[in-house]
């Protein structure tokens, strides 16, 4: 048992991309909403 089973299941680097635009589009509207 893997600490991240969408990597294990997804082996294709696209994945991790995903997972980290995905975080980083979080920061990026927390930010955005901190200043707002």
């Amino acid at each position: 048992d893997g600490p991240m089973p969408t990597i294990v299941e997804e082996t294709s680097p696209d994945a991790t991309v995903k997972q980290v635009v995905k975080e980083l589009n979080q920061q990026l509207l927390n930010q955005e909403q901190e200043t707002d």
